[in-house]
């Protein structure tokens, strides 16, 4: 079983393509998949679909050194087998992605995203989706099979 994380931080729209690209994950492989959302709506999402221990909540209405410090606590236990940044524009997702042990992060962007900081922090490749708001497109971003 594949442990993985994926980190969506963004608004709720970005988020839910990001959950149904992360459920066809679930689909097609063996995973136990957490999720890293914003408390923006993206949370109700979130827990709609996974168990609340393996949902983790950047508070927008907190300090972001509150919410390093929180959620530095609840992820340094944690070991990933993969993390996923999923659309990062802004550098809260890669704050996140530095707290949590993994063996492989994968930074999936879109033309708005903060590539040359994210770059130089992870030296991972850059995935770029042809279309950002093409479902099938993130799908292909993590590896899964398109719907059609």
């Amino acid at each position: 079983m594949i442990n993985i994380l994926v980190v969506s931080l963004q608004g709720i729209g970005n988020t839910l393509m990001t959950l149904c690209a992360a459920e066809k994950l679930m689909e097609q492989y063996p995973v136990n998949l957490s999720v890293a959302v914003s408390n923006n709506g993206s949370q109700e999402l979130a827990l709609s679909q996974f168990p609340k221990g393996r949902v983790y909540i950047w508070d927008e209405s907190d300090v972001a050194a509150k919410n390093v410090i929180r959620l530095g606590r609840k992820l340094r236990h944690m070991c990933f087998d993969r993390v996923y940044l999923a659309y990062p524009s802004y550098k809260r997702e890669g704050v996140v992605g530095l707290l949590t042990k993994a063996r492989e992060k994968k930074v999936l962007l879109d033309g708005a995203g903060d590539w040359k900081f994210l770059r130089k922090i992870y030296k991972s490749k850059i995935w770029k989706p042809a279309n950002m708001h093409d479902i099938n497109a993130n799908y292909a971003l993590f590896g899964v099979e398109s719907q059609g």
